[in-house]
Parts: C-alpha cells; sequence; structure tokens
C-alpha cells in the first residue's frame, strides 16, 4: 500500500457519492473534479512545505474536511457558477456566430439587391410620372373654365350643395338623379 493513500481507500471514503448525486448530476460531477483538484493541489504543497509525501492519515484528514456539509455545499455552489460561466459563454459564442452569420447573409442580399443609383433613378421616373399627370389634371380643369369641385361632380355624376349657413344638417353629396346643367345644354 502507498503512503499517500488512506487506508483501504476505496472502501474509506464516499466523496464521489456525496457530491453526485447521479450519473446525469453535472453539477455533481464538476464538484466532483474541483475536488480532485484540491486534492491534488493539497498533495503538492505538502511535498514542497513538508519535503515528503503525506501519509494516508494526512490524506483521510484533507478527505474529512473536503466530506464536511459546508464543503460539499462550497464544491456545489463553485461548480454550478463554473456551470453558469461555461453557458454564458458557449451561447455568446452560438450568438456572435449567427450574428456574423446574418450579417454576411444581409450584406449578400443588399448586394444582390437594387444598387442605390438604380433605386434614385427609379424615384425619379416615378415623380416625373406623378407630375405630369397632376400638370394633366391641372390643364383639364382649367381649359373647362369651371370649378375643380363643379368637374369632379360632373365626372362622378354627383350634385354637391353648398353649405347652407343656417342649416343644421351638413351637405351631403348625392348621386344626381337629374341630368347636370352641362348634360342639359348638351342635349339641347
Amino acid at each position: 500500500m502507498s503512503s499517500t493513500q488512506p487506508p483501504n481507500s476505496t472502501s474509506a471514503h464516499n466523496t464521489y457519492q456525496s457530491l453526485v448525486q447521479d450519473d446525469e448530476d453535472l453539477i455533481g460531477l464538476v464538484a466532483y473534479s474541483l475536488y480532485k483538484r484540491d486534492k491534488l493541489h493539497f498533495v503538492e504543497h505538502y511535498r514542497q512545505t513538508e519535503g515528503r509525501e503525506p501519509t494516508g492519515t494526512e490524506v483521510c484528514a484533507f478527505i474529512t474536511g473536503a466530506k464536511l456539509k459546508t464543503s460539499i455545499e462550497s464544491y456545489r455552489s463553485d461548480a454550478e457558477v463554473l456551470l453558469e460561466i461555461f453557458s454564458e459563454n458557449i451561447l455568446k459564442t452560438v450568438k456572435d456566430r449567427l450574428e456574423d452569420q446574418y450579417s454576411s447573409r444581409l450584406t449578400e442580399e443588399l448586394k444582390a439587391g437594387k444598387s442605390f443609383w438604380r433605386a434614385v433613378g427609379e424615384n425619379i421616373v416615378a415623380n416625373f410620372a406623378s407630375i405630369i399627370v397632376t400638370a394633366g389634371l391641372i390643364l383639364v380643369i382649367s381649359m373647362n373654365k369651371k370649378d375643380p369641385v363643379q368637374v369632379i361632380s360632373d365626372a362622378l355624376n354627383y350634385e354637391v350643395r353648398p353649405k347652407e349657413a343656417s342649416a343644421s344638417t351638413p351637405s351631403v353629396a348625392t348621386p344626381s338623379s337629374a341630368p347636370s346643367a352641362s348634360e342639359a345644354s348638351e342635349a339641347k
């Protein structure tokens, strides 16, 4: 038997069972690895300070301290913090990768789309078309020498009555049942 191993080391302590609740207990598995790290640090520190390997009894003293309820809680708490940090780092890495992919894809789609100057040209053409249509309407209205409201009411076959000052009901545009003035003059 080695002097660094406690007597009956497999049966003398159950640190693994104290830290790990079941095979899927990730926090417990990480806590156990933290315990093993500390145990190795203990042995190394003992070698450096005492100039020899710790005895089985001295290692058992470390194990007994590590199995205290507060030590178990501390190992599990430290493991939980490490796993949270690890998870946050993984999520950040995945998020950054997705953002880079999205940015690259968006850039490609924008490059494949219309150029800035092409879009400007299309807008200029559309604006000129609306100016021409508006000018045409203004020209038609001015050539008829009628009030624009009258031209529109004639075109839509609606009669627009002016609002009377004393009337409590607003004027309403209604379909004209009688021919308009222009239609009556054309019929003659």
